[in-house]
């Protein structure tokens, strides 16, 4: 599988706030069998894309995704804009224009450019070490929460009003709703 170029980035993460003239966008893609043309011809309406490193449309082989690039952040501001905000960017027009009723936009960063942490320790999960851990687009940020961070979080799991239960014949924690 080809490695890929960018993730998508958190937005408390290094380099994850504010917009980018890079989109992850999900709902399309190689393994849904979309028009790489259709796709361009939707995303060229917002502004200019980027074809000096190679494709502009990045359709990264056996995903539901795709990667975007525009020569300036104000188009993928657009872009992302019209397909959240929009109410005739409903599910009749994109299967009409890019043959998916839905797409769901995220800013996108290079790999390349999360300098805050060394690259030896960014690492993808879907690396060898990580496999049982895969999930595309995801990376392990080592020490990302801090000793105290995390052992308020354990306090919280394990303490004694935990909220745990034991009568579904395993220890489950209930957060917004019980499932019965």
């Amino acid at each position: 599988m080809k490695d890929e170029r960018f993730c998508k980035p958190r937005l408390n993460a290094p380099g994850g706030a504010g917009s980018t003239r890079f989109l992850y966008v999900a709902g399309v893609g190689a393994a849904i069998g979309s028009d790489i043309e259709k796709l361009k011809s939707f995303f060229e309406s917002f502004g200019e894309l980027d074809y000096s490193t190679g494709e502009a449309v990045d359709m990264v082989q056996d995903r539901r995704y795709v990667y975007i690039i525009y020569k300036d952040a104000s188009s993928a501001e657009k872009a992302v804009h019209f397909i959240t905000k929009d109410t005739s960017c409903d599910a009749a027009f994109l299967l009409e224009k890019v043959g998916a009723s839905k797409l769901i936009p995220n800013y996108a960063i290079e790999k390349s450019s999360i300098n805050t942490v060394a690259p030896a320790e960014v690492e993808c999960t879907s690396s060898p070490r990580n496999i049982a851990l895969h999930v595309p687009g995801c990376y392990i940020l080592p020490n990302f929460v801090s000793e105290e961070e995390e052992q308020m979080l354990l306090s919280e799991l394990a303490g004694p009003e935990a909220p745990w239960r034991e009568n579904l014949s395993r220890r489950v924690q209930v957060s917004l709703y019980l499932i019965l």
